[in-house]
């Protein structure tokens, strides 16, 4: 018994190494960079609560419009002789012992409760109210399209420095590629000066033909390192480590006349929009 509880316990430990190694080893796609950048981003969140607040805005202007219904409580208590009075007589318990000099000059402290209804309805008021609901129309359609050319900019940075990091990835494999290339030519050339068949010089310029390689293999690394700490900054993630990315699917857009395509870009760009509302 003790035998089995043991082996189903070093499977679900087997089970919970794997899940785990198989989540290190995902590689990163576009869209979960965008996603991470659109989530950490103080920009997205400042631009997406100023539209929130301009949304509220707009529906707090067309409340004008509507009835208002007021509803108030009063609670008072005290013995001043004006207020005993006038409370009781409200009240509509005034009686004629209350007449008496000493009840009025020193009343019997009182209480008075007392809820009220009111209503008003706005008529007419020169279209201030139309104009107060347009002009909260127009920057809630501002808000709204500044939310979207922020976040549009945040998508470009992030599609950018991605695509840096793969162009970045293949310039070294292709440096690794060459510095292998020319370490197996300077070995063959040291071979036939061994045997003759070439000269000191010809395993010189393999030799400089080598360290050229492996500087431009330096140089790809450092540009690799750079690109991830763009895509790092693009994305908000302090904590981003190198990983493998999955190459961005091509993607085929309708050609269309360029007087077409910038009337439509003209028509359908969020900050464009944002300026003209």
């Amino acid at each position: 018994m003790s035998y089995r509880i043991y082996r189903s316990l070093g499977l679900s430990l087997l089970l919970c190494i794997g899940g785990l190694a198989a989540k290190a080893q995902e590689t990163l796609t576009l869209r979960q960079a965008i996603d991470e950048a659109l989530r950490q981003s103080p920009q997205a969140a400042i631009a997406h609560a100023d539209n929130s607040d301009a949304k509220a805005a707009a529906t707090m202007a067309r409340t004008q419009l509507l009835p208002q219904l007021n509803f108030t409580e009063d609670i008072s208590r005290g013995n001043d002789p004006v207020y005993a009075f006038g409370t009781r007589l409200r009240q509509r318990q005034f009686t004629q012992a209350d007449f008496a000099l000493n009840a009025l000059n020193f009343p019997q402290p009182i209480g008075n409760f007392s809820s009220r209804f009111s209503g008003s309805w706005m008529a007419f008021d020169s279209f201030k109210t139309q104009r107060e609901i347009r002009r909260a129309d127009l920057f809630r359609k501002s808000a709204s399209s500044s939310a979207k050319a922020v976040d549009q900019q945040i998508v470009l940075r992030v599609v950018q420095a991605y695509q840096s990091v793969l162009y970045a990835q293949r310039k070294v494999a292709v440096a690794q590629h060459e510095q292998e290339t020319v370490a197996a030519l300077r070995s063959s050339i040291e071979e036939r000066v061994k045997a003759g068949l070439a000269v000191e010089s010809d395993r010189m310029s393999a030799l400089v033909n080598e360290a050229a390689r492996k500087e431009e293999l330096i140089a790809a690394e450092g540009d690799l390192e750079l690109a991830w700490d763009e895509l790092s900054e693009a994305m908000g993630a302090t904590d981003l480590k190198a990983s493998e990315l999955k190459p961005i699917e091509p993607h085929r857009f309708p050609q269309q006349p360029l007087e077409e395509e910038l009337a439509t870009a003209t028509k359908a760009r969020p900050d464009l929009r944002a300026k003209s509302s």
